[in-house]
């Protein structure tokens, strides 16, 4: 019987090494195309309608607080996705409207508050993790925008529901 000494088995796991670096990046390739077809972020869907006849020609929109910052400024819209910050309760937007009334043109801002909770959900082990989150309060300034309905407080990954509704 012949017995292996320390350095014969080193000397084996040297040889081996490049092969379980090939096997090992295969692997990294297979793990990340992991099939999920689902859709994994949720967005806050918000749709303006006018209500008094006034035309919107442009909207800029500032995320300021504790939300995923950005801003945008919109001239042809029908509605505005948001991705709102799963490690935030709360998001405070600060829209510049530019709008016609009866031919004059105006701009006025509004600032709309919205809380939220979060809630995680485990999908499946392909896909993950996705955070749905529910509108608890929303607030407005109101100097353009009237009225504000909540038509969906959940936000879901993949919804079709507007959830908000700004009337101006």
């Amino acid at each position: 019987m012949t017995l292996l000494r320390p350095s014969d088995i080193f000397r084996s796991a040297r040889s081996l090494r490049p092969l379980l670096g090939v096997c090992g990046i295969l692997m990294l390739f297979c793990a990340c195309d992991n099939g999920c077809e689902q859709v994994r972020e949720a967005y806050l869907t918000t749709t303006f309608t006018s209500t008094s006849g006034r035309t919107l020609r442009s909207i800029s929109l500032l995320c300021i607080s504790d939300t995923l910052g950005y801003t945008a400024t919109l001239t042809k819209f029908t509605d505005i996705d948001l991705e709102l910050n799963p490690k935030s309760t709360h998001t405070t937007m600060i829209l510049d409207c530019s709008y016609s009334d009866y031919g004059d043109y105006y701009t006025d801002s509004d600032t709309v508050e919205i809380d939220y909770t979060v809630e995680p959900k485990f999908i499946d082990m392909e896909c993950g993790c996705t955070v749905l989150f529910h509108i608890n309060n929303v607030t407005t300034t109101k100097h353009l925008i009237s009225n504000l309905i909540i038509n969906e407080e959940n936000i879901v990954a993949d919804g079709d529901a507007t959830n908000l509704i700004f009337e101006y």
